[in-house]
């Protein structure tokens, strides 16, 4: 874990809701060695349940989950008083029109699978740092 360039996001709080084991491992590797604390839900009911216990600043939702879709869990978030603020990035191996539909649902981007972690560290990184000082809890 020394290969980590930076500290700007040493204990940022982020939840990855992500149904695939394969697709989450990557993204938890990719973030705890940046220095984020992490929890992985597997579904939207789930996230809520963590999402409750953990605080986080930023999720990395992915939009096709079992049962409720990341869209549904999106509207949910967007409306509670304790969440509304909290960045949300989606992941999908949808067409390009999830795109638009992420963004109309409050992701501030929507990344393609396979998830290219650099772009999404650099993501994570830009969002936390402008939340610094006046965000979260």
């Amino acid at each position: 874990m020394g290969s980590r360039k930076s500290s700007t996001l040493d204990g940022v709080k982020v939840v990855i809701v992500e149904d695939d084991p394969s697709d989450a491992k990557r993204v938890f590797v990719c973030l705890t060695d940046a220095g984020c604390n992490v929890r992985i839900a597997r579904n939207a009911l789930e996230a809520l349940a963590v999402t409750a216990l953990f605080d986080p600043k930023l999720m990395v939702i992915d939009l096709v989950l079992p049962g409720h879709s990341g869209l549904v869990l999106a509207a949910h978030l967007r409306k509670e008083a304790a969440t509304r603020t909290t960045i949300l990035v989606a992941t999908t191996s949808l067409n390009d029109e999830a795109d638009r539909i992420a963004h109309e649902a409050g992701f501030v981007a929507c990344l393609r699978k396979p998830i290219d972690l650099r772009a999404l560290r650099e993501l994570v990184q830009t969002h936390a740092s402008r939340q610094r000082g006046g965000g979260r809890r």
